[in-house]
This record gives C-alpha cells, structure tokens and sequence, in this order.
C-alpha cells in the first residue's frame, strides 16, 4: 500500500467498527480519486508515523466519533513542529525519539502493534536503555556511559542493549508498558526518565 493509502487505513481503522482490508482502501481510494488526492498532497511532506501520531491523538483527545478533516489534522501537525520550535525538546525526546519512531514504524509496516502509540514505544524504550540495562551492566558503569556527547551515549546504551538482547522481549514490554489504559505493571516506570539524567 502507497502512503497515503496506509494513512487511511489507519484514520479508517480508529472511525469505523469493521475491519478494513488493504483491498477496500484500496477500492475506496480508486473510488474517491478527488479527496484520495487531497489526502496526497497534504501530507507528501510529513512522516507517516508523525501522521499516525496526530490521528491517534485527534482521536484520544478531541473526538473519538466524527474523523478529522485534513485541515485539523494539519493543524495538529503544525502545532507540533512550531512547540518543537519554540522550545528545547526534552531531553529523552531528543535521544529516544529516533528508536521508536524507527520500532513503530518496523511495527506498523509488518501490521504489528497497531494499537500502540509513540509514547507507548518511549516508555519501553526508556525502561529498557535505564532500568534493564542499569541492571545488566551496574550502577557505575551506566554513569560511566552516561557522561559523554548525547549522540555517541544513546547509541553506545542502545548498541549494548542489543547485543545483550534487553530487547528481544519488546512486544512483551510493550503491552506491559501500556496495559490497564496506558498505566503500567512495570516498576516506577514515571521515574525512570527521572532517572536517565543520573
């Protein structure tokens, strides 16, 4: 499915109660040449799972019954790049963003994990790169990794969870992370980007 086609599903898949196949999108898009087109060129230039985000968003928060228009969907995007502009991200935005847009994205292409969000992925994230890892390798030299350039640190912790396989279990850690509406059975989740900055 092209991207455009995949956004649908999704926006399709939060509105309506029955299943959508990649043949009916497919079949509604033909249909619907004149709007499909509209939903190309409005988002050509945005990332599908920035797209993704603000849908699951609109849907979460503003109105789980009537689907967005393209405009307000845009708007939200807008919105986001322009706090992203105005203030410094957070410090685990900054370093975990690229690994679980990079999961949920692998996720979303294989039709796994649909019912997850971003910030379902970063909580897992976070707990494997602080709690696991801290773990793994001890108190002292999680420090140690954690005082150099923030670039060579997310991926020198991310390069060792890997190797040690901390993240062989991520779909289990995932549904764990976002259990009971999004509360968590795993320990002091909310503290652990307290603890990142140790």
């Amino acid at each position: 499915m092209k991207k455009t086609q995949e956004i649908l599903k999704h926006l399709f898949d939060l509105y309506e109660e029955n299943e959508n196949s990649k043949e009916s999108i497919i079949r509604w898009c033909e249909k619907n040449m004149e709007r499909y087109h509209m939903w190309e060129e409005a988002f050509a230039e945005y990332d599908m799972v920035d797209v993704f985000t603000a849908l699951d968003n609109y849907w979460r928060f503003q109105n789980n019954k009537t689907k967005p228009t393209v405009a307000k969907i845009l708007a939200m995007l807008n919105t986001n790049k322009e706090v992203e502009k105005e203030k410094p991200l957070d410090i685990a935005d900054v370093k975990y963003f690229n690994i679980e847009s990079n999961l949920m994205s692998r996720d979303l292409n294989l039709g796994r994990n649909k019912e997850y969000f971003l910030n379902d992925y970063r909580r897992a994230v976070n707990y494997i790169l602080v709690d696991r890892l801290k773990e793994l390798i001890g108190y002292d030299e999680y420090k140690k990794l954690s005082n150099q350039d923030k670039t060579k640190e997310i991926t020198n912790k991310y390069n060792l969870a890997l190797r040690n396989g901390l993240f062989n279990e991520f779909d289990d850690i995932l549904s764990r992370v976002n259990c009971s509406g999004g509360t968590t059975q795993l320990k002091n989740v909310d503290d652990l980007v307290k603890s990142w900055r140790i």
